[in-house]
């Protein structure tokens, strides 16, 4: 019995090309491979010609009434477009992304803060962060890394944290050197792992310095250690969501300016935008303040897959725009305008949001002055709009760095440590344990 013709495809369905590979193959052929199906087939010119003409979703009806080749009668594209349908050449805009389905993650529980020798920049700091979290109503346990080369350090932080726990009605954790040493050498014991290579990755120590937890006198900057003490908190909180600061940063949120509360997904390239003030003072008065719950808002990102983040994010604009009082979980234009090789992973591999940044405003942490050159787009613009403001940004490492929108993005370099949160559900990549920019290297793992 002759196996029955497929159906036609829904007439309200929409497609565009998926993603390709072309290969000439001689006689005015054309492989066509898709790495979204596996597909391949020969084709007449003509016909790729139309396939590539495809990169909108629409109704194979609209396509042939807005991408019909020169010359190709439209009962022979017609033909074409349902054959490339079926074949999977082309994608149907409303196929459901991976992991759309994947159970929301468990809530952000630790703080974690690394440190050195900062007693009141680090009480500002933790005491910033708890009163968010108890305004908010959350329940985290703070836990401090701290690299003090000296035993009275560790032991002074120790007992302020202590008075801070009491004060506040929280749960502080301390791990100074010689807490992390002992670490080290059981996670080498129980991994079966060179207790060296354990020491290293903890506390940045190579085999010929002192092995009572102390570190060897630093010579310069490549004896910074910040990597090894960011190490221990990732090994301690591993099947955790965290959010990790820097000791001298505080938490006092405000919009970025012009801020647009739409998700976008950028494809390359440091999504933040600069701005440049003379000091302090005035880049604090330029932004406005804003009270909300700022572990809510790393979760609403933070171990999820991107595309049920998008998907979420397209049905609430969706009903917005049709005045409804529910958002869709199956809205689809989150995948209008993306690339077809960035839609076919996004469609096809899971994967899950392993960082989260909020912006930051203050002293930018940057050395050289002449970092702001690499600036792009409206950023560049601003720095320099004028001689005066260009010498006015070069002067002041004041700045604002944020995102306008909530942005994603395969590629966070360069993507400093200040205010991060990480999904260490799967044990994530280490920080190098030693030297300048650790989380630059970090973000570009």
């Amino acid at each position: 019995m002759p196996a029955e013709p497929e159906p036609d495809p829904p007439p309200a369905a929409e497609y565009r090309v998926a993603d390709l590979e072309l290969f000439p193959a001689g006689d005015g052929l054309s492989l066509v491979y898709s790495r979204d199906t596996g597909a391949a087939a020969f084709y007449r010119p003509e016909t790729v010609e139309l396939l590539s003409s495809l990169t909108d979703f629409r109704t194979l009806d609209d396509h042939l009434r807005h991408s019909l080749p020169e010359g190709m009668p439209a009962g022979a594209a017609h033909r074409d477009l349902l054959q490339l349908s079926r074949a999977g050449f082309l994608v149907r805009r409303d196929q459901p992304p991976a992991g759309a389905d994947i159970p929301e993650p468990a809530p952000i529980s630790t703080v974690g803060l690394p440190t050195r020798d900062r007693l009141q920049s680090l009480r500002r700091a933790v005491t910033s962060y708890a009163e968010n979290c108890l305004a908010h109503g959350r329940e985290v346990r703070f836990v401090v890394t701290d690299d003090s080369p000296e035993p009275g350090g560790a032991q002074r932080c120790r007992a302020m944290l202590a008075d801070l726990a009491g004060r506040l009605g929280i749960a502080v954790s301390h791990a100074g050197r010689a807490e992390r040493a002992r670490f080290a050498a059981e996670l080498a014991e129980a991994g079966g792992i060179p207790a060296e290579v354990a020491r290293y990755a903890c506390l940045g120590e190579t085999p010929d310095e002192p092995a009572d937890g102390a570190p060897a006198a630093e010579t310069g900057p490549a004896e910074t250690t910040v990597g090894a003490n960011r190490n221990s908190l990732l090994l301690h909180t591993v099947g955790e969501r965290l959010f990790s600061a820097d000791d001298d940063t505080v938490c006092q949120l405000a919009a970025a300016p012009g801020q647009d509360g739409r998700v976008r997904l950028s494809t390359g390239g440091d999504p933040l935008d600069t701005w440049f003030y003379p000091d302090r003072a005035t880049a604090f008065a330029a932004l406005e303040p804003i009270n909300q719950d700022l572990l809510g808002l790393h979760e609403q990102f933070l171990g999820r897959p991107p595309a049920a983040v998008l998907v979420a994010a397209a049905g609430a604009a969706e009903a917005s725009a049709a005045g409804t009082a529910e958002a869709s979980a199956g809205g689809s234009a989150w995948a209008d305008r993306l690339p077809p090789p960035l839609l076919r992973r996004l469609r096809t591999r899971p994967g899950r949001i392993l960082l989260t940044g909020n912006g930051t405003v203050g002293d930018c942490g940057w050395d050289n002055p002449h970092f702001a050159l690499f600036s792009r787009g409206e950023s560049f613009g601003r720095l320099t709009s004028s001689a005066a403001e260009y010498r006015r940004a070069r002067a002041s490492r004041e700045l604002a760095q944020a995102v306008r929108q909530p942005t994603i993005t395969e590629w966070p370099q360069p993507r400093l440590a200040m205010c991060i949160g990480l999904d260490n559900t799967g044990l994530l990549a280490p920080f190098p344990p030693t030297g300048r920019g650790e989380e630059v290297a970090f973000g570009a793992i």
